[in-house]
């Protein structure tokens, strides 16, 4: 789902899947939320998420680039905006792996987040035995995503259900 609406006013639901070191601002966010159900256990979702190189067997929209495994520190986000393995690459900040929450979180800016900042999770709640929700998620900050230019952010949220598909098909197999 894509949104466009001052951050102060995200509804509840969430808000609480923003991580706590995201600090909120009041000028405009371009919003994409997902959330899809994979028939897979929680350990083996996560897996699958933090093997960045691994991304590339089920991804055709996104990969994480510049280590093995998913780690705090800078790293680069490739994007194929039509999925045509045409990409574009953009530095990026690892922010957040936490194991015990299920929580990977990357953050990307242009102009210390003037013109652009970005702020990217995908998050995994097990609701029952063996069954895994996933949240993909990001808010767009800055002048360009105010404007609606500097990224095609439809396709984008379209892309991040995509992956969202992509990832539950590979792990469940």
């Amino acid at each position: 789902t894509l949104a466009l609406f001052p951050f102060s006013t995200l509804p509840a639901s969430h808000t609480k899947e923003i991580p706590s070191t995201r600090t909120p601002s009041t000028h405009m966010t371009i919003s994409v939320r997902h959330e899809v159900t994979i028939n897979a256990p929680i350990a083996a979702v996560w897996k699958e998420v933090i093997d960045l190189p691994g991304w590339k067997k089920w991804s055709k929209w996104t990969v994480l680039e510049g280590m093995d495994t998913a780690q705090v520190g800078p790293a680069t986000l490739q994007a194929s905006f039509d999925g045509d393995g045409v990409w574009k690459k953009f530095a990026c900040n690892i922010a957040e792996v936490d194991h015990a929450s299920y929580l990977l979180r990357w953050t990307g800016k242009v102009a210390g987040g003037c013109l652009f900042d970005g702020n990217h999770w995908m998050s995994f709640k097990e609701t029952s035995p063996g069954v895994t929700t996933m949240y993909h998620c990001e808010d767009f900050n800055g002048m360009l995503p105010a404007l609606g230019i500097g990224m095609p952010f439809k396709k984008v949220d379209a892309n991040y259900l995509k992956m969202c598909q992509a990832l539950k098909a590979h792990v469940e197999g």
